[in-house]
């Protein structure tokens, strides 16, 4: 329950953190602060995401590779990806699109 709400808490922190860049950062630039926020936060909720599942009572090890493993890939592609679905389906534009991919 508690990973369930650090993640919230964080793809919270991405989406707002994208949504100030988006405003105050134009072109190419735009993509650099967003790989360097993604990265960070990426950093910071697998430091917060393995304590948090060694607290997990779970008999196995594999139990806790598996989800430890689904934890972090979930939260990572969601990290990654929700810049450009936001720009894909919302604003439409292609050269934006091609500024966050190339930064």
């Amino acid at each position: 329950m508690i990973n369930f709400i650090v993640v919230i808490i964080f793809i919270i922190i991405c989406v707002s953190s994208f949504l100030l860049t988006k405003t105050m950062i134009t072109g190419i630039m735009q993509g650099v602060v967003n790989g360097v926020i993604i990265g960070t936060t990426n950093y910071l909720y697998r430091m917060i995401a393995v304590p948090l599942s060694k607290l997990e009572n779970r008999k196995f090890e594999e139990d806790y590779n598996s989800t430890l493993i689904k934890k972090l890939f979930f939260f990572n592609f969601i990290n990654a990806n929700i810049s450009l679905i936001y720009t894909l389906y919302t604003k439409l534009d292609i050269t934006e699109m091609n500024n966050l991919l190339i930064g």
